[in-house]
């Protein structure tokens, strides 16, 4: 008996994209910014959902947090609309901005703005997700590049803020008990 077919020895790639991906050209990824703890507090950007962490818990202002991701082992080009939802909590009323800028760090350590908003004072004492829209130009991010989120807190806190980082979007801890708790990050790359 002989047989036709031969046998592939692997399965062929499938790629799925959706239909307005397909439209745009563009694929977006769904980044969740949280954080990591082994003896000081690590700022992270990262795609999975199963992470376990905790929220932010500021007393004071004027601080920057720098969420970075691992570095890129395939090139990529960012392209079009980058969205940032931030859910923020505050124990009272304060008078603050919050800014983020969106950000290439090169192999040697060189940081490129790629793009930035502020959302104006938020003087509410309640739970409230800001979001953020972010034109971006085309950018190349080379094998070894990764993407940095920077976040600036500034103006005069009179209350502690609370910030959720939990990607599973697990309601945060007390006495915050922010729901949602993400802090999300969805960045555009073309499909190539």
């Amino acid at each position: 008996m002989v047989l036709s077919k031969k046998f592939q020895s692997q399965s062929e790639a499938i790629a799925s994209f959706d239909a307005q991906e397909l439209a745009s050209g563009l694929g977006i990824v769904h980044f969740y910014c949280f954080s990591t703890t082994t003896g000081s507090t690590v700022y992270n950007i990262g795609t999975s959902a199963d992470i376990r962490s905790s929220d932010i818990t500021i007393a004071a202002t004027n601080t920057t947090y720098t969420f970075n991701s691992s570095s890129f082992n395939l090139p990529r080009v960012a392209k079009g609309t980058a969205f940032v939802n931030l859910t923020r909590y505050s124990d009272g009323t304060n008078s603050i901005t919050y800014a983020i800028t969106l950000q290439r760090v090169d192999v040697d350590g060189n940081v490129t703005d790629i793009a930035s908003a502020v959302n104006g004072v938020v003087a509410t004492a309640d739970m409230t997700t800001l979001a953020y829209r972010f034109p971006l130009t085309q950018t190349l991010f080379k094998v070894g590049d990764n993407l940095r989120l920077k976040l600036v807190v500034t103006g005069k806190a009179a209350n502690t803020i609370h910030f959720g980082l939990d990607p599973s979007n697990r309601t945060a801890p007390a006495p915050s008990g922010i729901t949602p708790s993400t802090f999300d990050l969805y960045m555009p790359f073309l499909i190539t």
